[in-house]
């Protein structure tokens, strides 16, 4: 503490640029934050190759006030150094946050930049490049683009770049997307399902056909989406032969994009469709409005908090922190914490094969019960309540640490979410990187998430709407507590 406190007083003072730099490898991380804003006030280009430096910091808040500061230099050998140094640091989501910087100044080298970036040995950076590429070079970047969707194993950044592709060109877009309709990698099938699904006429729904034999979950519901935007009459039996072949939620977005295409609530039962569709095909003519399905047999019979479980494998995302300790609402004897187990218990206790579960408990970080979902056969859930219940109720919320970690499962199509309050701790703190930062990872995924806030009474009024939104940008629904 007295080092922090000496450190403190001298940049008061109005430390050199030496002292700063011993300040920014400080321990404490409002040191290192400090000595940021202190930069902030320096000019010239020593102080922004220091503020470059910060942007690879392990604390999110001293990396976000690092990037304000450089975003705000704006002058042309303060740009020129950031391409000689900014785009070439060590850290990842230095080079990343750069390059944004870079695209964003209209620099006369920046399509250059992009460009380069394009071939960043990190996958992350080259998905931010092909997301650049527009802004930057316009219909010249083209030819980078359908490059790109080509190059490299990752499927994240080939897909954002054939997204990317589909802005500038529909006709070069299309025609690659037919090429990674046969990808070995989900992301880039995913992206062509949704490139295909814009095209005009009746051409695309022998192609989306195709893609409901898709061996990934997340392709056949990117599938479901375009058909039920689409709302074309010839899709109905191709919609009815897949239901046939779905379970769980699969089977209810198979449904759902039947009932948008011809306003009938029936349940997802393809024996049902199939009759109603023998007796209406000859004059079927699609309603102005979709309909919403009626419910169906559940994969279960489970639900969690009111909210019906009807995935095949699903993730509980439930928090630990120290705040569970509290009281649901004032003057109850019942804890946060209790009736999280005690919901989880009653839900486990529906729970049967062939489902499964993925169980991740959070506070300063996020662990998981098993490192893949387990089938939740009677042995396997009281083992996982007893991992649950000895997990410790302490510390703070690190919320993104479980969805980045239930979204890195690709068998998990759907994830529960429970929480009292808002993030403390980890990457993403705020309402809008939180949200960004999901979307992101949940792009080419499309897992359903829900949310569940317990306590919401001691939920502070800015953060009173962050879980509805997150619901709601990704297909869940939300109860409050």
């Amino acid at each position: 503490m007295n080092a922090a406190i000496l450190i403190f007083t001298m940049l008061a003072a109005g430390a050199d640029l030496g002292t700063l730099a011993k300040a920014l490898r400080a321990r404490d991380p409002a040191v290192r934050e400090e000595a940021v804003r202190e930069l902030g006030r320096v000019p010239g280009r020593p102080s922004l190759r220091l503020l470059v430096e910060a942007l690879g910091d392990e604390e999110p808040s001293v990396r976000d006030s690092a990037e304000a500061l450089i975003r705000e230099r704006r002058a042309v050998e303060d740009l020129e150094l950031l391409r000689t140094v900014g785009l070439d640091h060590r850290c990842p989501v230095a080079r990343r946050v750069v390059l944004a910087v870079v695209a964003d100044s209209g620099a006369g080298f920046a399509p250059e930049a992009v460009e380069r970036a394009l071939l960043d040995p990190d996958p992350g950076v080259r998905e931010s490049a092909a997301r650049h590429v527009f802004k930057v070079s316009g219909i010249r970047g083209i030819p980078m683009l359908a490059a790109a969707a080509l190059r490299g194993r990752e499927g994240r950044p080939r897909a954002a770049a054939l997204a990317e592709l589909d802005r500038l060109a529909d006709e070069e877009a299309r025609a690659l997307a037919l090429r990674l309709l046969d990808d070995p990698e989900m992301e880039p099938r995913s992206a062509a399902v949704a490139v295909l699904g814009r095209a005009p006429g009746d051409a695309a729904l022998p192609v989306l056909s195709r893609a409901l034999a898709d061996p990934s979950w997340s392709v056949r519901v990117a599938v479901y989406s375009v058909l039920a935007r689409r709302r074309e009459p010839s899709a109905v039996p191709v919609l009815i032969r897949a239901l046939g072949g779905e379970r769980g939620r699969l089977r209810d977005e198979a449904g759902a994009a039947l009932s948008a295409i011809t306003g009938v609530g029936l349940p997802p039962d393809p024996r049902a469709w199939a009759e109603w569709w023998e007796r209406e095909k000859d004059r079927f003519t699609p309603p102005p409005e979709p309909a919403r399905a009626a419910a169906g047999e559940d994969a279960s019979a489970a639900s969690f908090h009111s909210i019906p479980v009807r995935s095949e494998c699903m993730a509980f995302l439930l928090d630990r922190s120290g705040s569970m300790r509290d009281a649901l609402a004032r003057g109850d004897p019942i804890t946060k914490a209790a009736l999280v187990e005690q919901e989880l218990a009653m839900t486990f206790g529906r729970l049967e094969p062939p489902a499964r579960f993925h169980l991740i408990a959070f506070s300063g970080g996020a662990e998981s019960f098993t490192p893949r979902p387990v089938v939740a056969s009677p042995a396997a859930r009281k083992a996982a309540l007893d991992w649950f219940e000895d997990r410790p109720v302490r510390g703070p919320t690190n919320l993104f640490a479980a969805l980045a970690l239930a979204l890195s499962c690709e068998d998990v199509d759907t994830l529960f979410v429970l929480t009292d309050g808002a993030p403390s701790a980890g990457e993403y703190r705020t309402q809008a990187s939180i949200l960004a930062a999901v979307a992101d990872l949940n792009r080419w995924r499309r897992a359903a998430i829900h949310t569940v806030e317990v306590g919401h009474e001691a939920t502070g009024r800015r953060w009173e709407k962050f879980l509805p939104k997150l619901a709601a940008a990704n297909g869940g629904i939300h109860v409050r507590r």
